[in-house]
């Protein structure tokens, strides 16, 4: 069964792969970034990855994104911003 990922940083070195290889196994694979262009998003681009900009107020990612269905992967790299 086919699950949705929502990668926030896409076009990232590590993100980017990891977003082509789900996609690849069939899921539903979309993200955010920033708006500038950059090499890393070409391959995204090929494959129809939805890339969006990243919103100034993450609180708008939520407008788009059900998270009460959502499951996350912890980092301690944004101490912060984790839950």
């Amino acid at each position: 069964m086919a699950k949705t990922y929502y990668f926030i940083g896409i076009k990232g070195t590590g993100m980017g792969p990891l977003a082509q290889i789900l996609h690849d196994q069939g899921h539903v694979v979309l993200g955010s970034d920033i708006e500038t262009y950059t090499y890393t998003q070409a391959p995204l681009e090929a494959a129809g990855i939805e890339i969006s900009v990243l919103p100034e107020d993450f609180g708008e990612v939520g407008t788009v994104f059900d998270f009460d269905k959502a499951q996350n992967l912890y980092t301690d790299h944004l101490v912060d911003t984790n839950y």
